[in-house]
């Protein structure tokens, strides 16, 4: 008789016995049988998900270990939890390490204690599953571990976006890991805080009035986090800073303006004040030499009648208009050109000869000391025909005060 018919005949003799109350219990029991005997059979030919199933179906309706009668005198082991841990093994070493775990706490070595054979491989495999499970949890340890760090540096190195899915990937994969929940919890806080701190740096370079730099640093904010709530109000600080110089430039500008305009008005008082005061003293060189040491020398004593002075002194004075323009060379040839009886004497003629001498060597761009000794022996003859002569400072530039006071050492 076939094994199969001999299940469906016992099946029929006890259910035809039992009370009609009985019948799911007695199913059940005769079910979990079927399924484990065919999880063994697929654990046998290597089928680990086949066999779980059956094994997890057996576990759901019989979970006690026990010894079953199989058919005449042959009895075997039903060790439940023992054999979804074998199932699990090649598939999840950690579940099957839990299962392995439940077997022992549920005695299920008790029920094949006798059975040495049975009871060695029992622990031998229980010893194998404990062994494997706690290599995966180092080699899982060491792949966190490594995981975290890589996390880690991208955090350090302001690589946030990519921070955050490391991180993540890590909660995925390790969720009993409170190191990478912690670690995705810092990125916001990260990149936050270093993005205030660039805004910082942005108001301190507006400060600065180093716009480039300011708007460099906004594109970096902006590549981290493009809708950073600041960065309009950072723009806005440069577009005021700069209007802000614009108008104090302007300011600035406009009173330079008005200073020069002042200065130049001032200039040009003090030109026409000195050509009325040098045309003044040069007029008076022409009469009879004063006693008073700030003006300028008189002549001679040449007593040629008024005509012909006259004539000197407009001559004379004709030479001060280049001299005034800044044109000492000019000047010194129309004074060495006066044709007039007497001229070469006047002490107005040498003291005209020697400041004009004295500029033309003042603002020459190469000094020809030369001229300066020409000029310097021109002030002596000046200081020699009147001793007592002293050009007024309020008149005369300084050099020439100072040249003047030098030839007399």
């Amino acid at each position: 008789m076939s094994l199969a018919r001999t299940r469906s005949l016992l099946f029929v003799l006890v259910f035809g016995l039992l009370p009609a109350v009985s019948l799911p219990l007695v199913a059940m029991q005769a079910g979990f049988k079927t399924f484990f005997k065919d999880g063994e059979a697929k654990l046998e030919a290597g089928d680990h998900a086949g066999a779980l199933a059956d094994f997890q179906e057996a576990f759901r309706l019989e979970n006690k270990a026990t010894r079953y009668r199989l058919e005449g005198a042959i009895f075997a082991n039903y060790l439940p939890r023992y054999k979804i841990a074998l199932a699990y093994e090649p598939q999840d070493i950690l579940e099957a390490e839990a299962w392995i775990k439940k077997s022992e706490e549920a005695l299920e070595d008790e029920v094949i204690k006798r059975q040495r054979k049975e009871l060695a491989a029992y622990h031998a495999d229980k010893d194998r599953i404990l062994k494997a499970a706690e290599k995966q949890r180092e080699a899982l340890a060491t792949q966190f571990n490594l995981a975290l760090r890589d996390a880690e540096a991208l955090l350090n190195q302001k690589k946030y976006e990519q921070a955050r899915q490391a991180f993540q990937k890590l909660v995925r994969d390790y969720p009993n890991r409170a190191e990478a929940q912690v670690g995705l919890g810092k990125v916001d806080n990260a990149k936050l805080t270093h993005l205030k701190t660039m805004a910082l740096d942005v108001r301190t370079a507006v400060m600065d009035n180093n716009f480039t730099k300011a708007e460099s640093i906004i594109g970096q904010i902006e590549k981290i986090d493009a809708g950073f709530a600041q960065i309009p109000a950072l723009r806005q600080q440069i577009v005021d800073a700069k209007k802000r110089i614009a108008t104090v430039a302007a300011d600035a500008e406009r009173r330079a303006r008005e200073d020069e305009l002042r200065r130049e008005a001032a200039r040009e008082e003090e030109r026409k004040r000195r050509e009325k005061a040098q045309a003044e003293a040069l007029a008076n060189q022409t009469k009879t030499p004063p006693t008073n040491v700030t003006t300028p020398p008189d002549d001679n004593g040449a007593a040629d009648g008024a005509a012909r002075k006259a004539e000197l002194r407009a001559a004379l004075l004709e030479t001060l208009k280049p001299y005034r323009r800044g044109d000492p060379a000019t000047a010194l040839r129309e004074l060495l050109e006066i044709d007039i009886e007497g001229a070469e004497t006047s002490t107005s003629f040498h003291w005209l000869k020697g400041i004009f001498l004295l500029a033309k060597h003042h603002h020459s761009s190469e000094p020809d000391e030369a001229v300066l000794d020409l000029a310097r022996s021109e002030i002596l003859e000046v200081r020699r025909l009147q001793p007592d002569f002293r050009p007024n400072p309020d008149i005369y530039p300084r050099y020439v005060i100072e040249f003047f006071g030098g030839t007399g050492n």
